[in-house]
């Protein structure tokens, strides 16, 4: 129908209005990226803040998820992977090999694999 059902402020310390925040919805977790080195779980019901992952690089490209974890490529081109119920980062990858170079922003997710590719070509790790 279009009806509002919850509005969240943006974060006080967003100095501008430019941020990329892309949206993702894991096992339960609306899941909000940014350019501003931090990862946001809220809940999907009332948009209250369920956790923030701040040690992280920026993530403000598009993000893939299964139903337990977030996999983005984060703005130093190395792969995460976050634990959508709690925010923890469980993995991060670096493509071996290439030096400057790194994954593009789109991973894809099968029930057992993460798929990225990079300026060498596609990889296929095990979740």
């Amino acid at each position: 129908t279009g009806a509002i059902v919850w509005t969240s402020p943006r974060p006080s310390d967003e100095l501008t209005y430019d941020d990329q925040r892309p949206l993702l919805i894991v096992g339960g977790t609306l899941i909000v990226g940014s350019n501003l080195l931090r990862l946001t779980g809220l809940d999907p019901a009332t948009g209250l803040e369920r956790w923030r992952l701040t040690n992280n690089r920026s993530i403000d490209e598009p993000m893939a998820g299964d139903g337990s974890h977030l996999y983005a490529v984060n703005t130093d081109l190395e792969l995460e992977a976050v634990d959508a119920s709690n925010g923890t980062l469980a993995w991060v990858v670096k493509p071996a090999g290439q030096v400057g170079y790194g994954f593009a922003p789109y991973p894809a997710v099968s029930a057992t694999t993460v798929y990225v590719n990079s300026l060498a070509g596609y990889w296929a790790m095990r979740k």
